[in-house]
């Protein structure tokens, strides 16, 4: 287990970036004008840490994410099944089911286009999704159906971010 060190960087309107206390996904704030042609042609400092913040907010626990549904999926040997619906559906299901109907098919369509800043944005809109998923719903839940369906969709949310970037290959 890799012991991480935490760094509070002091933003200057006040608040703090916090660094090190968990696995994040790193992307870079291009902070020539014509970056931010859609604001202001003068861009002051709160609108790039504004931005900066954001790009975080978006996808540093994606990452997180993605690592403990593989995970669950390779120590059940996981290889899925067509099992997706049912009337007993959790609402975290639902929503991540809807989640990933809408992010797939943008991500892909950015990933034709070798747009992977939009492909990846496409999967950051999965992050409240999966997180709620996790946050309410049991995985291994003693009812079959329930969790073939549930591993079922812990798969296609792997799958999806796979089809963008290769999160197995980052360690932490």
């Amino acid at each position: 287990m890799c012991i991480r060190k935490a760094y509070v960087v002091p933003l200057p309107d006040g608040r703090e970036l916090r660094l090190g206390e968990r696995p994040l996904v790193m992307g870079i704030v291009n902070v020539t004008p014509d970056s931010f042609a859609d604001e202001s042609p003068t861009v002051d400092s709160t609108t790039i840490i504004d931005r900066a913040i954001k790009m975080q907010e978006e996808g540093a626990d994606l990452l997180t994410a993605y690592k403990r549904a593989a995970n669950i999926l390779k120590k059940e040997k996981w290889e899925g099944t067509g099992a997706s619906g049912g009337s007993d559906l959790e609402p975290p299901e639902n929503t991540l089911s809807a989640a990933l109907d809408t992010s797939e098919p943008k991500a892909s369509a950015a990933v034709e286009k070798e747009d992977f800043t939009g492909a990846m944005g496409a999967l950051a809109t999965l992050r409240r999704p999966i997180d709620d998923f996790f946050d309410h719903v049991t995985v291994n839940d003693p009812d079959a159906a329930k969790r073939e369906r549930r591993l079922n969709l812990l798969m296609r949310f792997r799958d999806a971010v796979n089809r963008v970037a290769d999160f197995s290959k980052i360690e932490g």
